[in-house]
C-alpha cells in the first residue's frame, strides 16, 4: 500500500489498522508526512522535542507504537513499514530489501547499529519494531534529502546519547540519500523499494488507502493526552544509559516506598519499560531493594536494566 495522505496521524492510524487486521503474505506500506516530530512509544515528549516551538510553527507531534528515538519527518523523508507473520518476519531480510533497493539506485548502503542503514558514514535510515499475536511490524525512515537546521531546532537529543555516540549534534549524525546520489527523488526510492520487495517476496497486489477507516484512530494519535501523557507530579527522577538505550525513571515516593513510577526510554525492547514499572511500583525506595527486585525476575534484560538503574541512583543520591 502507498498512502496518498501526508497527515502523520492518519498514516500512523492506517499502519496500526494494517497490523491489527493483518493475516496473509508479507506487506509493505509506504508513507510520508508533512512536517512532524515522531517520538518513540516510551519517550517523554516534553524532553525529546521543543514542543512550544513546534506548536508555534505548526509542527505536529506524534507518538508511534514502537520504541526507539525521536525523529523529524517532512515530505523529503519516505517511511516504509513491513508487516509479516512470525514465519516470514525477519528483520535482516527486510533490511536487505531496503539495502538492495538503494543499491539499484547506485547508493551503497550498509546495515549497522540497531539495524540502521548508513551511506558514506552517515545514518540515512533508522528502524523500530513491534511484535504481537504471532506477527511482526518493522518500520523505518529513509531520508532522501534533509534540512538539518529543522532537526536541530525541534529535536532535543539527550546529552547522554550524544556523548555515548561521540558526536556534538543531531546535524553531525544524520545524512541523506542525496549526499550519495544527487537529485534522488522520493518517487524513485518508492519505486525501487516496491521492486525490491517484489523481487524478494514475489508478485505484489496493491491495497487501497481508505481514509474513512482511519479517522477515529487518527484522532486518538493526535490527542494531547496520548502524545504527552498525564504527567503526574513525580518528585525524583534519574537518567542513565544502559545496554538497551537511554532511560529516565521518575518516582513518587511515600513513606519509603515507590507509590508510582514512570519509565521513559528510547529502547527498542517494547516491553522493557512496562516490566520495569511493574517491578518498581510498591518496592522499597532504597538501592539494594530496587536492585534485588530486578534480579529476582531472572530475566537478563531486566537484570541489566536494574543494575544500571541502581548505579545511577547510587551516583545521584551520593551527590
Amino acid at each position: 500500500m502507498i498512502s496518498p495522505s501526508a497527515d502523520v496521524y492518519l498514516n500512523l492510524a492506517c499502519e496500526d489498522k494494517l497490523f491489527a487486521d493483518y493475516d496473509g503474505e508479507p506487506l509493505l506500506f509506504l508513507w510520508r508526512n508533512h512536517n512532524a516530530i515522531v517520538i518513540g512509544k516510551w519517550q517523554n515528549a516534553w524532553k525529546e522535542c521543543n514542543a512550544a516551538e513546534a506548536e508555534r510553527d505548526g509542527i505536529k507531534i506524534a507518538r508511534r507504537l514502537t520504541g526507539g528515538g525521536a525523529v523529524f519527518h517532512d515530505l523529503n523523508n519516505l517511511n516504509y513499514t513491513f508487516i509479516a507473520n512470525e514465519k516470514d518476519y525477519d528483520v535482516l531480510r527486510q533490511c536487505e530489501v531496503v539495502r538492495k533497493a538503494l543499491l539499484a539506485l547506485g547508493i551503497k548502503a550498509e546495515i549497522s547499529g540497531r539495524n540502521d542503514l548508513t551511506a558514506n558514514g552517515f545514518k540515512v535510515s533508522g528502524n523500530a519494531f513491534r511484535k504481537a499475536r504471532g506477527k511482526g511490524l518493522h518500520h523505518g525512515t529513509l531520508l532522501i534529502s534533509c534540512e538539518p537546521e529543522k532537526m536541530a531546532k525541534y529535536l532535543r537529543p539527550s546529552p547522554l546519547k550524544l556523548s555515548s555516540k561521540g558526536v556534538d549534534s543531531v546535524r553531525s549524525r544524520v545524512g541523506s540519500l542525496c549526499m550519495s546520489r544527487p537529485a534522488t527523488s522520493v518517487s524513485e526510492v518508492a519505486a525501487a523499494l516496491t521492486e525490491s520487495f517484489a523481487n524478494e517476496y514475489g508478485a505484489c497486489s496493491y491495497l487501497t488507502f481508505d481514509e474513512k477507516e482511519y479517522r477515529e484512530k487518527a484522532a486518538l494519535f493526535g490527542s494531547a493526552e496520548y502524545v504527552f501523557g498525564k504527567n503526574p507530579p513525580y518528585a525524583f527522577s534519574v537518567e542513565f544509559a544502559c545496554l538497551y538505550g537511554l532511560a529516565e525513571v521518575a518516582f513518587r515516593v511515600e513513606k519509603g516506598c515507590v507509590r508510582s513510577v514512570k519509565v521513559y526510554s528510547d529502547t527498542l525492547d517494547e516491553e522493557l519499560p512496562r516490566k520495569a514499572e511493574n517491578i518498581l511500583t510498591g518496592a522499597r525506595f532504597d538501592i539494594s531493594s530496587i536492585h534485588n527486585a530486578f534480579i529476582s525476575e531472572r530475566d537478563p534484560s531486566l537484570e541489566i536494566f536494574g543494575a544500571s538503574l541502581a548505579e545511577a541512583l547510587s551516583e545521584k543520591l551520593s551527590v
